[in-house]
């Protein structure tokens, strides 16, 4: 089932959270929130996995796991980031979730 087509409300994500976040803090403090952010696409969640894929290879005596696999419902964000994480990434995008055909 496509989530999307399934219920057709806007899909409030981490970027209505944070957009809230910035704006009670600034409303309250009367000044900018200055924050990091984490999370798909960024590169340092991908770099975070695959640090500790690495070390549970070590700790089970394991040789590397590669290549490792983003398999997600959403291009902009979990293809893109393994896109953008390159090295052992592979991207691959299944339709369904909040896929919309784009």
């Amino acid at each position: 089932t496509n989530l999307v087509k399934a219920f057709p409300w806007p899909r409030f994500g981490q970027g209505a959270f944070r957009t809230c976040l910035e704006t009670l803090y600034h409303k309250t403090t009367g000044n900018q929130l200055k924050y990091t952010q984490y999370g798909k696409p960024y590169k340092s969640t991908y770099d975070y996995i695959e640090s500790l894929i690495k070390e549970l290879d070590v700790s089970k005596g394991c040789d590397q796991v590669k290549p490792l696999y983003m398999i997600g419902d959403n291009p902009l964000s979990d293809i893109k980031g393994a896109n953008d994480a390159r090295g052992d990434w592979v991207s691959i995008l299944v339709k369904t979730g909040v896929f919309n055909g784009k």
